[in-house]
């Protein structure tokens, strides 16, 4: 009987240290960190009493665990997907769920129905607002971590100088509109724009800050071709699609006062009333004659409303179509203005902050019963997925 027990022992205890092997590694390479010595692929090898002279270490591990470990190999090397599936599955919720995303990123996804998580954005510091300025609020550091400033040359000028305002999408992509690259007024050569994450102030270095230049520019539409309206004493114009991705020459690190932004998910609300930008733009409209863009980042709340409302005969009176989305105060005072195109609508979901929209255009800045037009991000999530796994 005791010999009996002896034999079911080591058996027993055996089978618990395979399943807590099992549960620690669920990918290739995470076996192939810890045992670099595994590089080596055939399991032949591994079984020989040579390899057990040789690392008298592994002279007792269970072969279970080899057969387990070049299992997970074949799998890890099977899987061919695009390059930047795990990174759009860390700020697009539901990711998989179109089956067209599925097959492009078949092996991404497999993790994710098997318990890994991806999601990481929509996080951020809690930081007091620190005082009120024309209708906003003075960020700051870490209080928006998604919102970079844009930078562009302008035509016959060599100093690139704050041009709008971009979302980090992860630490490869900005999200942004695309009515800023503009042939007659910037250059479009890539190499004339860069990126600053992580400061409020325009001023100078902030610590922590970074600085990117851009390596592409992928916009929906190469042509701008406006929409001129006027309404109810409101001569406006908008452009439609107006979106656009940066992909940048060198990669964010992300820290408490950089991070992404997610885009809207299957389950975020569209119309949401807790939604707010943030920019380095005018604190008030100058029409055509020029003004002053803020020095300090600032940020107000902007809750959606609806194509109904934004379309009332008060405002925009049934000019504004179903793809653009209408966000503000029908009494005015409080909005983005030049220099603010492009900035996130950030909304606060249950789980994180998400982007519902993009901001664009509208009638002047601020004015009552005149909301401000942003491209609206859900109808642009399969384009944002297709066109960054093209990318190689």
């Amino acid at each position: 009987m005791a010999s009996f027990h002896c034999i079911l022992l080591p058996l027993f205890v055996g089978s618990l240290m395979f399943a807590a092997i099992d549960a620690r590694y669920t990918r290739y390479s995470d076996l192939l960190d810890e045992f670099p010595e595994y590089t080596r692929k055939d399991p032949r090898y591994h079984r020989s009493r040579n390899f057990q002279r040789r690392d008298p270490r592994y002279h007792r591990r269970d072969f279970r665990f080899l057969d387990e470990f070049f299992k997970l190999q074949r799998r890890e090397e099977d899987c061919k997907e695009g390059v930047y599936c795990a990174e759009l599955a860390t700020f697009i919720p539901g990711f998989c769920r179109s089956e067209a995303t599925y097959k492009k990123c078949r092996c991404t996804c497999n993790r994710i129905k098997s318990g890994e998580k991806y999601l990481r954005c929509g996080m951020k510091t809690n930081h007091r607002r620190v005082k009120r300025i024309i209708g906003g609020t003075t960020s700051t550091l870490g209080e928006w971590p998604w919102v970079v400033s844009i930078n562009a040359t302008m035509l016959n000028q060599k100093k690139s100088t704050l041009w709008c305002v971009g979302t980090i999408l992860s630490e490869n992509f900005i999200l942004t509109a695309r009515n800023g690259f503009d042939k007659d007024y910037v250059s479009l050569n890539p190499k004339d724009w860069s990126i600053t994450a992580g400061h409020t102030s325009m001023d100078g270095n902030e610590r922590g800050q970074q600085i990117r230049g851009i390596k592409r520019i992928i916009r929906l539409s190469k042509e701008n071709r406006y929409v001129i309206e006027k309404t109810s004493g409101k001569h406006f114009a908008y452009l439609p699609h107006d979106i656009a991705i940066l992909e940048l020459s060198k990669p964010l690190r992300f820290s408490d006062n950089i991070n992404s932004l997610c885009l809207i998910g299957p389950k975020d609300d569209g119309e949401s009333s807790n939604c707010y930008i943030a920019g380095w733009g005018y604190k008030q409209y100058y029409g055509n004659i020029g003004g002053a863009t803020s020095n300090l980042l600032q940020s107000v709340k902007m809750p959606v409303v609806s194509n109904k409302e934004c379309n009332a005969e008060s405002a925009y009176n049934g000019t504004i179509p179903e793809n653009i989305l209408c966000a503000g105060h029908k009494e005015g005072g409080k909005d983005g203005c030049n220099y603010d195109s492009g900035a996130g609508l950030a909304c606060k979901g249950d789980d994180y902050w998400y982007e519902a929209g993009i901001m664009s255009s509208g009638y002047k800045c601020a004015q009552p019963n005149a909301y401000g037009l942003y491209a609206p991000v859900y109808r642009y999530r399969s384009w944002i997925i297709n066109k960054i796994l093209e990318l190689k």
